[in-house]
């Protein structure tokens, strides 16, 4: 039989016993929820790696890839998109749209101009390769006097070529003004379909662009012409 004061000392042993088993328990449990959530982290920055490496690569484009705007990749509005503006009521419209309007037909008068004048050049480019294909024939047949004639000819085409070049190059550079003038105008920045009249008015320009752009180019042509032709009158001098 046990006595009164060694029950009471196996009953603290077996609640000490029992409680230190609750904190292991416990210590077990914190432990273990601790190693899973770093796991958790672990598994996730790759992901999210992945993901800041793919937009990255969709602004700034990968190696035969176009560029993505960070708006666009975003899903935003592109810059073009956000420089259209709203245009004006009233009054102020039309003021607009007839200004635009006045400046576009006085390029197309230009370009018009521009296009008659390089006529005019390369009808005496043409002139000059002829006089001097005959220089060089009245030379070889040792026809001095035909020769010298042919020769002030051709003076006098140069002269006349100068001035035609000139001339050209004026009205080159004046349209060039003109549509530089035009693209810096408010309403090229309008809103799609918000005026018939700019609607056209600016197909017109565009295509008054690209006209000027060939003339350009039969410019250089011309130039290219007029060098050769020089070349061959000083291996005649």
């Amino acid at each position: 039989m046990l006595t009164a004061g060694a029950k009471t000392s196996q009953a603290r042993s077996a609640a000490l016993g029992a409680g230190l088993l609750l904190c292991l328990a416990v210590l077990s449990w914190q432990i273990a929820l601790r190693a899973s959530g770093a796991s958790l982290d672990t598994e996730a920055e790759p992901a999210a790696t992945a993901a800041n490496s793919q937009t990255v690569a969709k602004e700034h484009g990968e190696p035969g890839q176009p560029r993505i705007p960070p708006t666009a990749a975003a899903g935003g509005t592109s810059a073009a998109e956000s420089t259209r503006v709203h245009p004006p009521k009233g009054p102020a419209k039309r003021q607009q749209v007839m200004k635009e309007a006045q400046l576009v037909e006085k390029e197309r008068h230009l370009v018009q101009r521009e296009q008659h004048a390089l006529r005019e050049e390369e009808e005496l480019v043409k002139r000059e390769e002829a006089n001097l294909q005959q220089e060089q024939s009245a030379l070889q047949s040792g026809h001095t006097k035909e020769f010298r004639k042919l020769a002030r000819a051709q003076e006098e085409l140069t002269k006349h070529l100068r001035k035609s070049a000139l001339e050209a190059q004026k009205l080159s550079d004046s349209e060039r003004k003109q549509r530089a003038q035009i693209d810096g105008l408010p309403i090229e920045q309008w809103e799609a379909r918000t005026s018939q009249k700019h609607d056209k008015t600016i197909q017109v320009h565009a295509k008054l662009a690209v006209k000027a752009a060939a003339l350009e180019r039969q410019q250089q042509l011309l130039e290219e012409r007029k060098r050769r032709v020089a070349q061959r009158q000083l291996a005649l001098a």
